[in-house]
Parts: structure tokens; C-alpha cells; sequence
């Protein structure tokens, strides 16, 4: 920081030299060009003390360049306020909310008795503002995406149909048999969203309007049967009378000797019960994840299906 006093000082010493060797012309106009220049000194002394700021750890603007990260889930609040604080490189962007809520409070009350002035604490509701600060998210744009990839983002209605079409295509472009099962990959999620209902429905009635091949899905225990109940309403809309076929993962007590039903799912009909081990047969050691099956072959049509049509 510049010394005020100092500078005073350091002024009038140049002024009384100029006095001494200088007409008082030439002198006034030596005062104002050296009081113009003083009055900069608390500019350029701010600018120095940004400078030394940045070397401390703070983020100065870098246009073009913003450095950020992404990580696997997201880490909570704290941490990414911590990661925006001094030491860390990385920016994060926030915009501002602002909402109002009623809150009950105890307030003061002054009120007179027998001609006194007293208090007393009475509860009112009271409306008061709240402002709290909100990642900024950036804007998705599904049609970015091709066919083959896959983004948490990407579920929709349009998206079932679209995927529902390859599906199809691809099947037969394999050269499968009409009536195979096509099964549809729904991994484990803690929550299922709406859109994601959106998608699967869509898919599979996609799959059921044209005809030659059967959807069949592959859920997580915890999903199965929110998703079981979707497409079985999509299978008797669609005039089906078979039941679609369900590979189960997850559970507890899993055997070899075990039926897929066993899992606690009457509609299972394959049961992924042991996962990532490694069985060497034959000399071959393969990493794989053990299965049973209600039939040999789980891409032919349901055995309750062929039940059903007996």
C-alpha cells in the first residue's frame, strides 16, 4: 500500500525545488503534470495488489480458456465450494435464486396493561426472502447424439422410438429369426424418471407394432417391477396375450440349482444372480457373470407364451 504522507511529502519537496530553479509559469505547469501523475499513484497501487492477489491463489478472467472437471457423481455442495475457493484452478458458474417462504417467528409485542407499558412474545407467521445460489446447467441437445450413445439425458419418448426402429434393423440384419427376443439393457437406478418410463414404453411399442420380434428387457430386482407393470400395459394395449420375458439382475440366495422365479418375481424368466467371477472349463478361463434360465434358449419366445397358445 502507498503511503499517503509519503507521497505528500515527496511532492512538496519537488515543488520547492522547481520554485527555486523556475519561473512561476513554468512551474504551474510542472505542478499539474506532477499532480496528474500523483493522482494515478491509487490506481496503479490497486492494480498491483490484484496482481499479487492472483499469485495468492485467486482466478483471475481468462478469456477464452475457463478450466473446469466433471467426475463420476456429484460430490456435494461443500466440496464443490471448497474446489471454488482459493487454491483451486477450476471455475464454477452459479446464477442467483431468489423465492420467498413463510417462516414462523417469535416477535416482539408491546401492548399496555393497567396503564403500564409492557412486552410479551407472540408467534407470526412472516414471509421472508431466501437467496441461494444454483449451478448453472448447461443445455442438452439430444440431436448431437447418434445412435450408439449413450447419455443420462437422452431418455424420451422419441428416443424409445428411434431405438426401438435400429433395434429392429439390426436384428435382422444379424439374421435372426422373426419371434427372437430382443432384449432392451435398463440398468439399476435408484430413482426411475418419468422421461425413462417415456423411453421404454415407446421402445417397446415400437417393437410390438412391427411385429417380428418379441421385447423382452433386462432390469435390476430393485426396477423390475415398475417396469414390468409399463410394458405389460403396453403388451395388452397392443392386443398380446403373451407375457414379456424379464432377465432379472441382482438378489440374494442365488443358485445354480434355482429357478428364475425364485429371485421373489413370478414374471422372471432369466436370473443374472453371480457377477464378475472368473471359471476355467475345458482350459479356457473366461470372467463372466452366471445365469438361469427358464428355458435353453432365453431369446425364443416366453414358455408361458408357448403355454398360453397351447
Amino acid at each position: 500500500m502507498v503511503n499517503r504522507k509519503v507521497v505528500n511529502a515527496f511532492a512538496l519537496l519537488i515543488a520547492a525545488g522547481f520554485f527555486s530553479t523556475k519561473g512561476p509559469r513554468a512551474l504551474q505547469d510542472e505542478v499539474t503534470s506532477l499532480t496528474g501523475e500523483l493522482d494515478r499513484i491509487p490506481e496503479a497501487a490497486a492494480n498491483a495488489g490484484a496482481q499479487l492477489a492472483s499469485l495468492a491463489g485467486s482466478k483471475p478472467e481468462r478469456a477464452g480458456r475457463h478450466l473446469g472437471f466433471d467426475t463420476y457423481q456429484y460430490p456435494g455442495d461443500d466440496v464443490m465450494k471448497a474446489w471454488q475457493a482459493e487454491g483451486s484452478p477450476y471455475e464454477t458458474r452459479y446464477r442467483k435464486e431468489t423465492r420467498y417462504v413463510n417462516v414462523k417467528k417469535r416477535v416482539k409485542q408491546r401492548y399496555r396493561s393497567n396503564g403500564k407499558l409492557r412486552t410479551r412474545y407472540v408467534t407470526r407467521t412472516v414471509r421472508q426472502k431466501r437467496v441461494r445460489s444454483i449451478p448453472y446447467k448447461v443445455a442438452f441437445d439430444p440431436d448431437k447424439y447418434t445412435i450408439d450413445e449413450c447419455n443420462r439425458n437422452l431418455p424420451s419418448t422419441e428416443r424409445g422410438v428411434m431405438e426401438g426402429k435400429d433395434a429392429i434393423s439390426s436384428t435382422i440384419g444379424e439374421g435372426f429369426p422373426d419371434g427372437t427376443v430382443i432384449y432392451l439393457d435398463l440398468e439399476y437406478m435408484p430413482h426411475v424418471p418419468q422421461r425413462y418410463r417415456d423411453y421404454y414404453v415407446a421402445w417397446t411399442k415400437e417393437v410390438l407394432a412391427d411385429g417380428r420380434f418379441t421385447p423382452g428387457y433386462y432390469v435390476h430386482k430393485s426396477n423390475a417391477t415398475l417396469v414390468h407393470q409399463d410394458v405389460s400395459a403396453a403388451f395388452a394395449e397392443a392386443g398380446r396375450t403373451d407375457a414379456p420375458n424379464f432377465w432379472i439382475a441382482g438378489g440374494k440366495d442365488f443358485h445354480e440349482d434355482r429357478k428364475p422365479e425364485e429371485i421373489g418375481l413370478h414374471f422372471a424368466t432369466a436370473w443374472q444372480g453371480k457377477l464378475d467371477i472368473v471359471q476355467r472349463w475345458a482350459g479356457f478361463k473366461l470372467p463372466i457373470d452366471v445365469n438361469v434360465a427358464a428355458h435353453r434358449s432365453p431369446s425364443l419366445a416366453s414358455p408361458r407364451a408357448a403355454s398360453l397358445a397351447d
